[in-house]
This record gives C-alpha cells, sequence and structure tokens, in this order.
C-alpha cells in the first residue's frame, strides 16, 4: 500500500511542480482584446471592465493582427519585448559601427603596407591597385574629397603638383577648373602616399583616362613640385610645365609667378 501510494504521488508531485512553473510562463504570453478594441491588455485592466466580449490570444497573434499594447496596464510582454528590441536595435548599430571601423583601419593599414613594400630599395616593387571613388567636394586646385565603395569619405591630395593658393593669383580659377573636371563624377585613383594631414596622395584618372595632374600643368594652373614628385613619369610632368610657361597659359601670364611653396614659406 505504501509502495502504491509512493507510485502516485511522485508523479503527482511533478505534475503540481510543472503546473506551478509553466502556468506564469504560459499566462505571461496571453493578452486579452476586444472585437473593436485596438489594443491588447492584461487580464485585470479596468479597459476590459466594460467589454461584454473579452478574446484571450498570444501576444504574438495580437501583435500580427495590428493590436498594439495597452497604454493603461502596459502589459509586461510588451515592456519587456519593447526593451530587447531596442537593446538588440542597439546593439546591431554598435556592431556596424565597429564593423565599419575595423574595415576602414585594415583598409589603412593595407595600403600602408603595400605602400612601403613599393618603396623599400631592397623588396620587389609593387604598384597599389586603382581604386574608382566619387568625387563629392572640391578644397582647392590640388586637394578634393571622394566616396570610396564602402561610402566613406576620403581627402585626395594630388599627387606631383602644387597649384595656387587661393589668396594667389590665379587660385580661385585653377579651384574651378578642377571642379569642372572631377566633381559628382567617377574617378580612378593610383595611392602614391598618405601625407602628415591624413591625406592619400594620388594620381587620379579621369573618366575620359585624362591624368588630372597632367591636365592642370598643360593649362597651366600648377607646377611640377620636385620636392615630392619622384617617379618616373615626373620628368615629363615638368616638360608640360615649360611647355605651358613658353605658351604662356593660365598662371604663366603673370610674369612674376611665385610657386606656392615658396609663398606659403612667406606668410
Amino acid at each position: 500500500m505504501k509502495k502504491l501510494h509512493v507510485l502516485f504521488s511522485v508523479p503527482l508531485l511533478f505534475l503540481m511542480a510543472f503546473s506551478f512553473f509553466a502556468i506564469p510562463i504560459f499566462a505571461s504570453e496571453t493578452v486579452y482584446v476586444t472585437p473593436k478594441g485596438k489594443a491588447y491588455h492584461e487580464k485585470d485592466c479596468r479597459s476590459l471592465s466594460r467589454s461584454k466580449q473579452i478574446i484571450a490570444m498570444s501576444v504574438e497573434k495580437a501583435n500580427n493582427q495590428g493590436y498594439r499594447a495597452c497604454k493603461i496596464c502596459t502589459p509586461k510582454v510588451a515592456s519587456t519585448r519593447r526593451i530587447e528590441t531596442n537593446k538588440n536595435a542597439s546593439t546591431r548599430e554598435k556592431e556596424r559601427h565597429l564593423v565599419g571601423s575595423e574595415k576602414y583601419v585594415r583598409s589603412i593599414s593595407k595600403l600602408k603596407y603595400e605602400l612601403s613594400a613599393s618603396s623599400s630599395p631592397n623588396k620587389q616593387r609593387t604598384k597599389t591597385k586603382k581604386w574608382q571613388a566619387l568625387c563629392v567636394g572640391i578644397s582647392d586646385g590640388d586637394t578634393i574629397k571622394v566616396l570610396n565603395s564602402d561610402n566613406q569619405e576620403i581627402r585626395i591630395r594630388l599627387y606631383g603638383i602644387d597649384t595656387p593658393e587661393k589668396k594667389q593669383a590665379f587660385g580661385t580659377k585653377a579651384t574651378q577648373i578642377t571642379s569642372g573636371l572631377v566633381f559628382q563624377k567617377f574617378l580612378s585613383i593610383q595611392t602614391i602616399d598618405i601625407d602628415h594631414y591624413g591625406r592619400q596622395v594620388a594620381v587620379v584618372e579621369l573618366p575620359n583616362g585624362t591624368i588630372l595632374q597632367e591636365h592642370l600643368l598643360d593649362q597651366g594652373m600648377a607646377w611640377a613640385y620636385p620636392q615630392y614628385c619622384k617617379k618616373d613619369f615626373c620628368d615629363e610632368w615638368e616638360k608640360k610645365e615649360e611647355y605651358a610657361q613658353s605658351e604662356l597659359h593660365g598662371l604663366w601670364q603673370d610674369k612674376n609667378a611665385i610657386p606656392p611653396w615658396k609663398w606659403r614659406r612667406k606668410k
């Protein structure tokens, strides 16, 4: 008889324990609505006291049918899920920001490695790959802003040339010519270096295949920059400058034209 009592009492205790824990869990998932109402409520919400017909349903079903949480009883299920949703959204935003930052840092690190490899006499010379970007801003004749494929804004300093400063003669004109050639256009960019301002120093190719630096030299809107222009093609760029000077193109109409680097030293 005792054994029989034990056999029946163990399952009974298990069922009681399950009911004790399960009922609140299932109850927390149950909300109540009315046929003409637009919100779901807790069972004891005073908004339900005047309703003749009350319908019980799961919170998922209520959300799917377009019901919103009652502002009077503020169902715990709704508030908990709202907090979790906000936390998840915040977490996703932080993750996106971190991924974007890490990706940018990795790209800069890779670029610096490639540049150091290409400039080292003890390593096989390599060329940095060209990349495409949309020009979104003009700072002056030799500095522009572009958006890369990751939608990051990058400042580009034209390699190997120097255009007149804005306060110099032809400074505004040089800026206008650069703007007309590149603004809102997709450019092909080959980075040569990164300067101490964090700008990428690069050769910029226009959509028609023309090198922007060469065009500015031809138009007499820039000097070849002997201090920094060290590539093989710089000899050709110096010849372009000399030809523009002989033909009095652009700034060479001024017999007393001062190179920008000398003008800056005086300031």
